[in-house]
């Protein structure tokens, strides 16, 4: 087959069991030794025809939680249940307001106080009633 001037070579693949010799792997067959390798007839890795470009995403981190649930819950666990029930409602306030999270935190908080509460409160009448039978049946 006879080459006219201007014409390509076909390209010839790599002769089995490695490069030629003097190239190196990656190295464009048919390129000298330490220049770039670069795609044929100018062509880039660019952008798609299209213009479409990945998104990027970003991880934004957790929430974080509201302080005023977390000393709901412990205050309402210990006994003080007026405070968790003040604080628990304050925290949900705050907490659809900013989006924080605890919102749970807070309910379980205000649950638990009212719970407390209502406990402390019969606690405190039994307590009256017998200091008032004991006292009545002293005279």
């Amino acid at each position: 087959m006879s080459q006219q001037p201007g014409e390509e070579q076909p390209r010839q693949s790599p002769p089995p069991g490695g490069p030629p010799w003097g190239q190196e792997y990656g190295q464009g067959y048919g390129q000298q030794s330490g220049q770039p390798y670069t795609q044929p007839y100018g062509q880039g890795y660019g952008p798609a025809a299209s213009g479409y470009e990945a998104p990027s995403y970003s991880y934004a981190g957790p929430r974080p939680t509201n302080v005023l649930a977390i000393v709901s819950l412990v205050t309402s666990l210990i006994g003080i249940g007026i405070v968790g029930i003040i604080t628990g409602h304050i925290a949900r306030r705050q907490i659809r307001r900013t989006g924080e999270s605890g919102d749970g935190i807070a309910l379980a908080g205000l649950i638990i106080g009212y719970v407390v509460t209502v406990i402390e409160a019969l606690a405190i009448i039994a307590f009256i009633g017998l200091f008032a039978v004991a006292s009545s049946s002293m005279y």
